[in-house]
């Protein structure tokens, strides 16, 4: 199989390239805009080591011209804006990258006769806040609660229109929280790490209570290539990848201030984001009995393994310290920085 993976300078996209150079045999085109939240450095590796098997194209997927080059079998759609906070003011940015782009990938594919399958990664955003503090499974209503949600949500039901539409062979994987190495400062476990690390008051938005399925990284890589490698029928479906386990905002600075062994949690708490989701937390019974698949990676290992690696990447991380934090400005002028 050559695989087409969008979005591969980004955290998932880059962890997923190297679970298939690791694991696989298969020829891999990575394509990546490198916006902020990508980083050649993620990929670079493989570019001198695995050339024969891993070309990198720097490309916007509305560059149709350089879609319709490509060779490829298999694609897994990673490439997206995906922060909720700055999705508050730029929405329109989310709308285009997010949606707008999905649909020329769309488009190219739908004309690649040798296409076997499109796997779309959307995310557990779409759900918006867990009815009654139950887990979510994928018969739960649609709700996104901010603009990067809402322009998830689109590219989640435009990919299912262009199956029934198109008979684009499809499947839509719903991710939870990912966490692991080489995710971007803006995200809330590499915030708090880094800024343990620097000696920094930790931010944390309202109360702390809200609670989150925390999945690490690889084990999502697994979940991802067991389904395409399965010949269990899965062409239409829609899965959630999880861990079923879910922690606050609150238990998380703890656990990570153990880890740092320091005498004393450092916080600074701010008023809740627009958009604030109170809980997700992920039924993935589906895809487990489909596939035979359970996470491997029990969350304080998850933690261990991700703040060792940040303690050993400083290199990696140092000039991102300026994204942490995002300008929002309300309807009514009122600006915070979450």
């Amino acid at each position: 199989m050559n695989f087409l993976i969008t979005g591969a300078a980004g955290f998932i996209g880059s962890n997923f390239i190297d679970y298939l150079i690791d694991r696989t045999n298969y020829k891999i085109i990575g394509l990546d805009r490198l916006s902020y939240a990508s980083d050649i450095k993620n990929i670079s590796h493989h570019m001198q080591n695995n050339s024969n098997r891993f070309s990198f194209i720097n490309a916007n997927m509305n560059d149709e011209e350089i879609l319709k080059s490509l060779d490829y079998d298999i694609i897994v759609n990673f490439a997206a804006d995906t922060h909720v906070t700055r999705s508050l003011n730029d929405s329109r940015e989310f709308i285009y990258n997010d949606i707008l782009a999905t649909d020329s990938l769309l488009k190219s594919a739908i004309r690649n006769k040798k296409l076997k399958l499109f796997v779309h990664i959307s995310t557990s955003e779409v759900y918006g806040s867990s009815f009654n503090k139950k887990k979510m499974s994928e018969a739960h209503p649609l709700n996104p609660r901010s603009p990067y949600a809402a322009a998830k949500c689109g590219a989640d039901r435009l990919v299912f229109s262009y199956g029934t539409s198109f008979d684009l062979p499809f499947v839509i994987l719903r991710p939870f929280n990912n966490y692991g190495p080489k995710q971007h400062l803006e995200k809330l476990i590499p915030k708090f790490i880094t800024s343990i690390m620097r000696n920094e008051k930790i931010t944390i938005h309202g109360n702390g209570k809200a609670m989150r399925d925390y999945i690490y990284v690889k084990d999502t890589c697994d979940a991802i290539y067991n389904m395409i490698i399965s010949k269990r029928k899965k062409i239409g479906e829609v899965y959630n990848i999880g861990s079923g386990k879910k922690f606050s905002i609150n238990e998380i600075s703890t656990k990570l201030f153990k880890l740092s062994k320091k005498n004393k949690i450092l916080t600074h708490r701010i008023i809740n984001r627009p958009g604030q989701v109170d809980m997700h937390w992920c039924n993935y019974e589906k895809f487990s009995r489909k596939f035979k698949w359970k996470p491997k990676i029990q969350f304080n290992d998850g933690l261990i393994k991700t703040y060792n690696w940040y303690l050993n990447n400083i290199s990696w991380w140092k000039d991102k310290l300026s994204d942490r934090k995002v300008r929002v400005v309300m309807p009514n002028g009122k600006i915070f920085f979450h």
